[in-house]
């Protein structure tokens, strides 16, 4: 689990708290976080559902204009990508679509 809230307490998703019955410390999930995870969760959720409805041609426009976006910066990717679409390798390279529009912000910018 990451890490979604702002609780000082917060370590990646988890709370140490002591647990006084067997006299140790304890590792739970963070309300906060299961919410907030929750929530992304449903937003996502409806998301997709909606943009079903859509028009294909623009949603693959908004989805490649975001991921390029993300990584024109950084050389190597995008040497990786334009390697990736003349070989016409779709589906690594819609994994690393994925795995780049999938990443926390603050990892993206390198």
């Amino acid at each position: 689990m990451q890490k979604t809230c702002d609780n000082e307490k917060c370590n990646q998703g988890y709370i140490v708290v002591p647990n006084y019955q067997h006299d140790t410390m304890e590792r739970i999930e963070c309300m906060e976080c299961l919410v907030n995870d929750k929530y992304r969760f449903d937003l996502a959720s409806k998301l997709r559902e909606t943009l079903r409805e859509g028009s294909r041609e623009r949603i693959i426009g908004i989805v490649s204009d975001a991921f390029a976006d993300i990584i024109f910066m950084n050389q190597e990717v995008c040497a990786d990508v334009e390697d990736l679409i003349q070989a016409k390798r779709t589906q690594d390279l819609m994994a690393m679509i994925s795995a780049w529009l999938s990443r926390p912000y603050d990892r993206r910018v390198q």
